[in-house]
């Protein structure tokens, strides 16, 4: 098997400190050719350039991982020569396609790439699309047969736009073939003239070399005048990248400016792995990390700061950054620094977590059709691998039952019903969650961190797997954002027989939108804090928020203690009008709910208003402009 074969190779050819870069590069890939069984094959390359050959590798069913595939991009990051690369059913799953787009990135060779049923699932689509931005010769990526996954809209628009890059590079291309060949033909009749020349010395016996020496001396010269003319090439083609317009083709380019912008909260860590120090001798010890995350997004980078020592890092991060496509990938980072107070370079990566900005667009398992219309999908928690998604339905106005929705929001709504008839509280829902901010183009989760080889990594407590809480909102250029702060509730009545407490939870309504609060048990004086996400209409005049709060039975039917009813209007948006405490009535009688001291029952809230063209500051409500660009409509909020 390959596999065990790259494993001994690995052993056998890491790299030395006294080894030179280029070399171990070099090396590896020439190694890792061999251990393929497949020598590279000798591929004709442009017209204009008809005498230069290019290697072709082709490792196809070769049951390749992440692992091997990282292996792989490492050679080809400074490799001069393959210009095809073959991979087809391998199974390199996204952590290996993010390998490669690292590679593709940099790598200025390669044309060709077959990475058809490689198990690579959305984030890895998203990720080659994210890199091709920058690469300037890949004219060919083969993708089918992978699987792009429930919420696949976005990664459609990847794929839509990886076939538009590659079509950008093959016009470069073909556009320095013609240059080159026009250039060929204009001196064909001096190399005549030499010809002719050379033939005259000959019969007057001015060429003295042998015949080897002469056929020695023509392939220096023809192995000469290749390298010149394949850089030549490749520098024009560079030029060219740089300088052509992608207009014509539909691709972004960020001199028109944002379509949104995305805030990135990290909160912290947790079950981080314990990582090697030195003693200071040739011998290394494990313990506790200094540990820092690094959040990048379309070559942007904000770092944390470095937490000393500890496995359970909390850093309350904060940082936003432009978004240009849904495809773009959010890439989070953890590393260890063996220093205290300052990053390097070459830090150790603990594990990465790479979040497509289309999965925080959509709401939870709802993708958008090429018709337009919405559909939603869910699949059971704990379901095996390969366990087929189930195509969400219920009932639409006109009470016949339907999976095809006008709004992303109906499509949300079926998959929450669909999702708590088969798991109950343990699925994650659209409109109920324990989560401090629920709603609108806002996604809170705790994600698992993976390392290189494509594993998950195991922290430091045995087999269990180090996560990372992160927080992400995302500000739409023209929406404009309202979240409703759902604080607090205090004096409320007793509900529980014998208990003389209850269990409280809240029911938002808004418009259209319907949350359901997390379930505060056994308090009258219940603490919720969580934020509910909804999207203001530009015609917005006026509305009525009303705040249901209910107590959670196990074995009976849910008691409705009242509502809080605020109006909100327009011109009462932004201001502190609406905040504060709100009185609770009786659904029926509209008398105010009363302790068993005869005590008002309140709920505290608060609403913060974000217009359109602004974005969130995480140490104040302050609102921070956004450019207003001309791809607002390609990234069309979900």
């Amino acid at each position: 098997m390959i596999t065990q074969n790259l494993k001994k190779r690995m052993s056998i050819f890491s790299r030395k400190d006294d080894d030179d870069e280029d070399e171990w590069y070099q090396r590896s890939l020439v190694n890792f050719t061999l251990v393929a069984g497949n020598h590279p094959a000798l591929l004709k390359l442009p017209r204009a350039l008809e005498n230069v050959v290019k290697p072709r590798l082709e490792i196809r069913q070769n049951n390749l991982t992440a692992a091997e595939a990282r292996v792989l991009s490492l050679g080809l990051r400074l490799n001069c020569s393959v210009q095809e690369l073959r991979m087809k059913d391998n199974r390199i799953g996204a952590s290996g396609a993010t390998s490669l787009s690292e590679t593709l990135r940099v790598n200025k060779t390669l044309l060709v790439l077959d990475l058809r049923g490689n198990n690579i699932r959305g984030p890895g689509i998203c990720m080659l699309a994210d890199s091709m931005q920058d690469n300037m010769t890949l004219t060919d990526m083969d993708l089918r047969w992978n699987y792009t996954g429930e919420s696949s809209d976005y990664v459609e628009a990847a794929i839509i736009d990886l076939n538009k890059f590659c079509e950008r590079n093959l016009k470069s291309v073909e556009a320095i073939e013609v240059d080159l060949l026009d250039e060929t033909t204009s001196k064909q009749p001096e190399t005549q003239n030499s010809i002719n020349a050379s033939e005259n010395g000959e019969e007057n016996g001015n060429h003295s070399n042998s015949a080897n020496g002469e056929n020695g001396t023509d392939d220096v010269k023809e192995t000469g005048t290749k390298i010149i003319g394949e850089r030549r090439m490749m520098r024009e083609i560079d030029a060219t990248f740089r300088t052509a317009s992608v207009s014509s083709l539909g691709l972004p380019k960020m001199e028109d400016g944002p379509a949104a912008r995305i805030v990135v909260e990290v909160f912290r860590a947790k079950n981080l792995p314990p990582v090697m120090w030195s003693t200071g001798k040739d011998d290394e010890i494990p313990g506790m990390p200094h540990a820092y995350c690094m959040c990048s997004l379309n070559k942007e980078q904000h770092p944390s700061e470095i937490s000393r020592k500890d496995y359970n890092p909390c850093w309350n991060f904060s940082c936003s950054f432009n978004v240009y496509n849904m495809w773009n990938v959010l890439v989070v980072k953890v590393a260890h620094t063996p220093s205290s107070v300052k990053r390097h370079r070459d830090d150790y990566v603990i594990g990465t977590v790479n979040i497509p900005i289309g999965w925080v667009v959509n709401w939870r398992g709802v993708t958008r059709g090429l018709d337009g219309l919405y559909r939603a999908f869910y699949r059971s928690v704990g379901a095996s691998t390969g366990t087929v998604y189930q195509s969400c339905s219920c009932l639409d106005s006109n009470g016949v039952e339907t999976s095809f929705f006008q709004t992303p929001e109906a499509a949300a709504h079926a998959y929450d019903e669909v999702a708590f008839k088969k798991d109950g509280e343990r699925a994650q829902q659209n409109f109920s969650s324990d989560s401090s901010v629920i709603g609108l183009h806002v996604k809170e989760e705790s994600f698992h961190l993976v390392g290189d080889d494509g594993v998950e990594v195991v922290g430091v407590q045995a087999g269990v797997i180090s996560t990372i809480r992160v927080r992400l909102k995302m500000f739409f250029t023209g929406v404009n954002y309202m979240e409703i702060v759902l604080d607090r509730a205090f004096k409320l009545p007793k509900m529980d027989t014998g208990l003389g407490s209850c269990d409280a939870y809240c029911v938002i309504m808004f418009g259209d939108y319907k949350f359901r609060s997390k379930v505060v048990k056994n308090s009258l004086d219940p603490v919720f804090r969580q934020s509910f996400r909804v999207e203001i209409p530009a015609n917005f005049d006026s509305g009525e928020c009303r705040v249901q709060v209910w107590d959670w039975d196990r074995f009976d039917e849910d008691d409705h203690m009242g509502n809080a009813i605020v109006q909100i209007s327009r011109g009462k948006l932004g201001t502190t009008e609406l905040d504060g405490e709100h009185d609770i009535y009786f659904p029926d009688t509209m008398e105010t709910v009363r302790n068993s001291k005869g005590e008002n029952s309140k709920i505290r809230l608060k609403f913060l208003y974000y217009p359109a063209g602004s974005s969130e500051d995480k140490d104040s409500d302050s609102l921070c402009s956004s450019s207003t660009g001309s791809l607002a409509n390609k990234l069309d909020p979900v």
